[in-house]
């Protein structure tokens, strides 16, 4: 959406200028951006095969099996999922080597590889003529290696331009890393070759809500007043503190009977054991409702479609070894591991 309001935009100033647009979570951009360079210089298929969280166990039993009992599984799950640097570095070691073997790649480190990358001159050479601006929402979440990125991608093109939007009352990710002060670091480093603008209007609250958040003070940021232009501005804002999660989940059950409008109301929890006794609340008083947001993961059949999809493109080892362990296919005689198999 945010592609087309530019393209338009730009259209309607009868500038002639060809832009390709890429969207997606940095991650994304970081993978695209390698599998890119890998077809388009080096003239191989991007052979890594990433792996979430749902199939780290399963490659835990098999790092497990391939060092023969050198670790614990619980020791090789916590280096899998760890998203700190790691201590033991005679583990890390072996890990890396088996999944460096399988090509395998983990969302964390889909940036430490990119960062790899924009040290070998023949990649930051093409990738200096692939982006000319970036656009970055959310900037108040970046880690700090995200903002060790961007900075490489500045050191590396000085003329690429950067645009940032972001707010520091909404940082929400500090429990992975993220941090609005990793902003002001990188505006402060830059400070006298950045502009900087306020947004004060918004189009999602009603100035009820405004006018209430516009008196708090902020010992870490400032607050800017916002001024609303929903087109709903119904309704009342009530703020009231409650003993404990029990009687709040209460109180807001009532209010919900008592507003009697179930399509256009909102209930946000925090966290999913708050959300426990309100789903209980609901269901008591038989009042319908739908829960949104958590984490989404690939169902089995379209994850065995994906890996069948990695070998027809890569031939990536892994994948071989997933779609045969989910065919039940037994490992030939004398193979302790899939590494026997393959190599």
């Amino acid at each position: 959406e945010l592609c087309t309001k530019f393209y338009n935009s730009y259209s309607s100033l009868h500038i002639e200028k060809s832009f390709q647009f890429m969207s997606g979570t940095i991650h994304s951009f970081c993978y695209k951006l390698m599998a890119k360079y890998s077809t388009d210089v080096l003239q191989s298929p991007f052979k890594y095969i990433i792996v979430d969280d749902t199939e780290l166990d399963e490659l835990c039993e098999e790092i497990h099996a391939i060092l023969e009992g050198k670790y614990t599984e619980e020791e090789i799950l916590k280096c899998l999922k760890s998203k700190d640097e790691i201590a033991n570095k005679e583990i890390e070691a072996d890990i890396n080597y088996v999944k460096s073997t399988y090509s395998i790649i983990t969302i964390n480190e889909i940036l430490l590889k990119f960062i790899e990358y924009l040290k070998n001159p023949q990649f930051t050479s093409w990738i200096k003529e692939q982006i000319s601006i970036l656009m970055i929402d959310e900037a108040q979440d970046l880690s700090a290696t995200n903002y060790q990125i961007i900075e490489l991608l500045l050191e590396n093109n000085p003329a690429l331009r950067i645009f940032l939007v972001g707010d520091p009352r909404q940082n929400i990710f500090k429990f992975i890393g993220g941090s609005y002060q990793h902003l002001n670091n990188f505006l402060a480093k830059y400070e006298g070759k950045i502009s900087r603008k306020n947004l004060t209007i918004s189009f999602r609250c009603p100035q009820k809500v405004f006018d209430f958040t516009n008196t708090m003070s902020f010992i870490d940021c400032s607050n800017v007043p916002l001024q609303s232009r929903s087109e709903e501005q119904d309704g009342y804002f009530i703020v009231r503190p409650y003993g404990d999660t029990s009687e709040e989940s209460q109180k807001v059950i009532t209010l919900v009977n008592g507003i009697n409008d179930y399509k256009n109301t909102a209930i946000l929890a925090k966290s999913l054991k708050y959300l426990e006794e309100v789903v209980h609340g609901l269901n008591d008083n038989k009042i319908p409702f739908k829960v949104f947001g958590g984490s989404k993961f690939l169902v089995p059949h379209i994850r065995l479609l994906n890996h069948l999809f990695r070998i027809l493109e890569s031939n990536n080892s892994y994948s071989i070894k997933y779609v045969w362990d989910k065919l039940k296919l037994p490992k030939p005689a004398g193979a302790k591991s899939w590494m026997d198999v393959l190599y």
